[in-house]
Protein backbone atom coordinates (compact mmCIF):
# COMPACT_ATOMS: atom_id res chain seq x y z
CA UNK A 1 0.00 0.00 0.00
CA UNK A 2 0.91 3.55 -1.31
CA UNK A 3 2.31 5.49 1.94
CA UNK A 4 1.75 8.73 -0.09
CA UNK A 5 -1.04 9.29 -2.34
CA UNK A 6 -3.00 12.29 -3.17
CA UNK A 7 -6.06 13.14 -1.62
CA UNK A 8 -9.17 15.37 -3.09
CA UNK A 9 -8.47 18.30 -0.65
CA UNK A 10 -4.73 18.00 -2.12
CA UNK A 11 -5.85 18.23 -5.69
CA UNK A 12 -5.63 21.22 -7.49
CA UNK A 13 -8.51 20.42 -10.34
CA UNK A 14 -6.10 21.00 -13.23
CA UNK A 15 -5.26 17.54 -14.43
CA UNK A 16 -1.70 18.00 -15.74
CA UNK A 17 -0.71 19.71 -12.00
CA UNK A 18 -2.52 16.68 -10.36
CA UNK A 19 -1.03 14.18 -12.43
CA UNK A 20 2.42 15.43 -11.74
CA UNK A 21 2.04 15.84 -8.02
CA UNK A 22 0.72 12.15 -7.86
CA UNK A 23 4.02 10.74 -9.90
CA UNK A 24 5.99 13.08 -7.26
CA UNK A 25 4.22 10.56 -4.46
CA UNK A 26 4.76 8.27 -6.49
CA UNK A 27 8.66 8.64 -6.55
CA UNK A 28 8.34 9.43 -3.15
CA UNK A 29 7.00 6.07 -2.37
CA UNK A 30 9.38 4.06 -3.82
CA UNK A 31 12.12 6.15 -1.99
CA UNK A 32 10.89 5.67 1.20
CA UNK A 33 11.01 1.90 0.30
CA UNK A 34 14.59 1.91 -0.78
CA UNK A 35 15.54 3.81 2.53
CA UNK A 36 13.56 1.35 4.51
CA UNK A 37 15.85 -1.27 3.03
CA UNK A 38 18.83 0.62 3.55
CA UNK A 39 19.34 0.56 -0.36
CA UNK A 40 21.54 3.47 -0.50
CA UNK A 41 22.35 2.81 -4.47
CA UNK A 42 18.59 2.87 -5.68
CA UNK A 43 17.91 5.96 -3.04
CA UNK A 44 20.36 7.87 -5.14
CA UNK A 45 18.69 6.31 -8.45
CA UNK A 46 15.00 7.61 -7.56
CA UNK A 47 16.41 11.15 -5.90
CA UNK A 48 17.94 12.02 -9.20
CA UNK A 49 14.28 10.46 -11.01
CA UNK A 50 12.56 12.72 -8.06
CA UNK A 51 14.61 16.35 -9.01
CA UNK A 52 14.20 15.86 -12.90
CA UNK A 53 10.47 15.33 -12.31
CA UNK A 54 10.43 18.63 -9.95
CA UNK A 55 12.36 20.74 -12.14
CA UNK A 56 10.17 19.66 -14.62
CA UNK A 57 7.04 19.70 -12.49
CA UNK A 58 7.83 23.63 -10.94
CA UNK A 59 8.53 25.25 -14.58
CA UNK A 60 5.05 23.46 -15.71
CA UNK A 61 3.36 24.39 -12.99
CA UNK A 62 4.65 28.09 -13.52
CA UNK A 63 3.96 27.96 -16.94
CA UNK A 64 0.46 26.78 -16.42
CA UNK A 65 -0.14 29.52 -14.19
CA UNK A 66 0.63 32.06 -16.42
CA UNK A 67 -1.56 30.63 -18.28
CA UNK A 68 -4.23 31.23 -16.24
CA UNK A 69 -3.26 34.65 -15.73
CA UNK A 70 -2.84 33.59 -12.14
CA UNK A 71 -2.28 36.83 -9.72
CA UNK A 72 0.25 35.05 -7.50
CA UNK A 73 2.40 33.59 -9.64
CA UNK A 74 5.43 35.73 -8.59
CA UNK A 75 5.06 35.26 -5.15
CA UNK A 76 4.29 31.77 -5.76
CA UNK A 77 7.49 31.52 -7.99
CA UNK A 78 9.19 32.63 -5.31
CA UNK A 79 7.49 29.69 -2.88
CA UNK A 80 9.42 26.79 -5.45
CA UNK A 81 12.81 29.10 -5.15
CA UNK A 82 12.65 28.25 -1.30
CA UNK A 83 11.20 24.82 -1.46
CA UNK A 84 13.77 24.28 -4.41
CA UNK A 85 16.76 25.42 -2.08
CA UNK A 86 15.88 23.50 0.75
CA UNK A 87 15.27 20.54 -0.95
CA UNK A 88 18.94 20.67 -2.65
CA UNK A 89 19.98 21.71 0.19
CA UNK A 90 18.89 18.62 1.88
CA UNK A 91 20.04 15.92 -0.86
CA UNK A 92 23.54 17.24 -0.88
CA UNK A 93 23.87 17.01 3.20
CA UNK A 94 22.18 13.59 2.69
CA UNK A 95 24.92 12.38 0.21
CA UNK A 96 27.61 13.30 2.26
CA UNK A 97 26.19 12.19 5.72
CA UNK A 98 23.67 9.27 4.66
CA UNK A 99 19.89 9.17 4.23
CA UNK A 100 19.24 8.52 8.17
CA UNK A 101 18.28 11.72 10.90
CA UNK A 102 15.07 13.08 9.60
CA UNK A 103 16.21 12.92 5.94
CA UNK A 104 12.56 10.83 5.05
CA UNK A 105 10.88 13.40 7.34
CA UNK A 106 12.23 16.41 5.58
CA UNK A 107 11.70 15.62 2.23
CA UNK A 108 8.19 15.19 2.71
CA UNK A 109 8.07 18.19 4.47
CA UNK A 110 9.20 20.46 1.65
CA UNK A 111 7.45 18.07 -1.36
CA UNK A 112 4.30 18.23 0.63
CA UNK A 113 4.21 21.29 2.99
CA UNK A 114 5.89 23.31 0.92
CA UNK A 115 4.98 22.64 -2.44
CA UNK A 116 1.75 20.61 -2.79
CA UNK A 117 -0.09 22.67 -0.10
CA UNK A 118 1.33 25.87 -1.34
CA UNK A 119 -1.12 24.97 -4.36
CA UNK A 120 -4.36 25.36 -2.49
CA UNK A 121 -4.16 29.25 -3.37
CA UNK A 122 -3.95 28.09 -7.38
CA UNK A 123 -6.85 25.80 -6.44
CA UNK A 124 -8.94 28.37 -4.89
CA UNK A 125 -8.48 30.60 -7.93
CA UNK A 126 -9.54 27.88 -10.65
CA UNK A 127 -12.54 27.69 -8.74
CA UNK A 128 -13.37 30.95 -8.37
CA UNK A 129 -13.27 30.82 -12.55
CA UNK A 130 -15.17 27.46 -12.69
CA UNK A 131 -12.02 26.04 -14.58
CA UNK A 132 -12.67 22.18 -15.51
CA UNK A 133 -9.87 20.04 -16.41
Amino acid sequence: MSAFHMTASLMTGHTQIDTEHEHLLVLMDQLEESLKANDDEACAGIITELTEALETHLANEEEIMKGHGFPQLEDHKELHQKAKSKYLALIAKAEHHGYANGFSDALISILADDLIAADMDFKTYLESMSYKG
